[in-house]
């Protein structure tokens, strides 16, 4: 895999392999002897009756045990699926995204009152709405809605929606 992500999965790939190598170190060498050192007792505890989950697992796998071209059919044909749905799950290290949006602010001189602010927001809106590819326009005008600076008669804002 090339890319930015070859580069973030070779050493990732690196990574998993030593951990799971150390892993199977402690498998093989370590967990037999801290066994043998734990199960010393002669006697076994008492086993309690099987609780429901337990239950239902068991008879599960006896089903298994007794079918098993049954569970091998059910396996393969899972199997199968598997390969089908990946065809159709994107395989993008980081996908891409478009909101398909854009924001417009708009600033008047200092000094502007509030309908000389309208008029032009409204008069932008015009020019974008004539867009074909624009599917909605919202526009703030003056007051706290305003991003740049609340409360200033002067600013306005425009958020375009298009079809991506």
């Amino acid at each position: 895999m090339g890319g930015v992500s070859g580069q973030y999965f070779k050493q990732f790939g690196l990574t998993v392999a030593a951990a799971v190598f150390i892993s199977l170190m402690v498998a093989r060498l370590i967990t037999p002897v801290l066994a043998a050192y734990a199960l010393r007792s002669d006697e076994m505890p008492a086993h309690a009756q099987d609780g429901p989950l337990m239950t239902h697992y068991l008879s599960l796998l006896r089903w298994c045990v007794a079918n098993r071209w049954k569970t091998m059919a059910f396996g393969a044909a899972f199997f199968a699926l598997s390969l089908g749905a990946l065809a159709i799950i994107p395989k993008a290290f980081v996908p891409p995204e478009d909101f398909a949006s854009s924001e417009l602010d708009i600033e008047l001189p200092p000094g502007g009152i509030l309908d000389d602010t309208s008029r032009v927001a409204a008069a932008a809106t015009a020019v974008l709405r004539s867009q074909p590819e624009v599917t909605n326009v919202v526009e703030f005008v003056g007051g706290e809605t305003v991003r740049s600076a609340p409360q200033r008669s002067t600013s306005a804002w425009c958020r375009v929606l298009s079809a991506p």
